[in-house]
């Protein structure tokens, strides 16, 4: 699993994963248009838009002749169609984050961590291992990643980064309320005034993917068995209720 993101147009949790998008209807997981895309990178940029990056489809990389990396890709039905919009054939996003117009991406295949305003032309920020982005919603110049050896940040759209910082994130959001994150024990961490990460809460299992969406949060957890398993917060962090347990098998 790789991203996780609510779709303003209908309200519905979708979730990215190696074998396909799956609107999350209640408690049932939907698979949109029968496609096995793998979606790396994935975010929702608006109603019914999404924005994503990975591999294709195998069947439909054999019959549309599409290369192994998609670059940025595009959807504007919610995931039924995508379709190209930069970078094709040359990068593997595995981050995505994207507020007011802008957005930034990590490369996998390079290190880079890059920005751009119209998704098309790209600008280079550095070189990071960085496994997830969250960016200011207020503020698109802000923004916090999480890299093996901490959080990193910027104020001026990723011109100047500090160094990393305790601790160590899985994964990051930024909601009404700022920054939050989740560690690898599940320790849910949010970003104080002053820069420092206060644990407000927990979730059970390992963590895979976090989103948040105005006073909600989503954690996508892998269990003791290995099943998917996804918990919503409707309080900044402080309890969770489960929405969704993969079946077994």
């Amino acid at each position: 699993m790789h991203g996780l993101g609510v779709n303003p147009a209908d309200d519905q949790l979708y979730v990215a994963t190696h074998t396909g998008l799956f609107r999350l209807d209640g408690e049932t997981p939907v698979r949109l248009a029968n496609r096995y895309q793998d979606t790396m990178g994935f975010t929702v940029a608006g109603k019914d838009r999404f924005l994503g990056s990975g591999h294709p489809d195998l069947r439909e990389m054999r019959e549309l002749d599409l290369p192994p990396l998609l670059g940025l890709i595009e959807s504007t039905d919610a995931g039924e169609s995508w379709s190209s919009r930069s970078l094709s054939g040359d990068v593997d996003f595995h981050a995505l984050g994207t507020a007011g117009g802008r957005i930034y991406g990590w490369d996998s295949t390079s290190g880079r961590l890059m920005t751009s305003t119209d998704e098309t032309s790209w600008t280079t920020l550095g070189t990071y291992n960085v496994s997830a982005i969250a960016v200011n919603p207020d503020d698109s110049q802000h923004l916090v990643a999480s890299t093996p050896d901490g959080v990193i940040e910027s104020s001026d759209g990723g011109k100047a980064f500090t160094p990393p910082t305790s601790p160590v994130l899985v994964s990051v959001a930024w909601g009404s309320y700022g920054a939050i994150g989740v560690t690898d024990d599940g320790s849910v961490l949010a970003r104080s005034d002053d820069a420092t990460w206060r644990r407000v809460g927990d979730v059970e299992g390992a963590p895979q993917a976090m989103t948040a969406d105005q006073g909600r949060l989503y954690v996508a957890v892998h269990d003791s068995e290995d099943r998917t398993v996804i918990h919503r917060s409707e309080d900044a962090g402080a309890t969770w209720s489960q929405v969704f347990r993969e079946a077994a098998g």
